[in-house]
């Protein structure tokens, strides 16, 4: 179990083996996050991992 003070909290961890430098590439390659301000890809996805982990039913439980 972690402590408060830990700055990387395990869902973090979790996901750290995915994001490496291949994927950012293949992100900035792609140019998703060409016109983006807020919400780009790499939280998109956090969004939506953390949406299934916690069974949301919809859009409106996820806000």
């Amino acid at each position: 179990m972690q402590g408060k003070d830990i700055t990387k909290s395990t869902f973090f961890q979790l996901f750290q083996p995915i994001f490496n430098e291949k994927i950012f590439q293949l992100i900035n390659n792609a140019g998703v996050d060409k016109y983006v301000k807020k919400l780009t890809a790499l939280k998109l996805f956090y969004l939506l991992a953390y949406a299934q982990l916690e069974q949301l039913k919809g859009l409106r439980d996820i806000s």
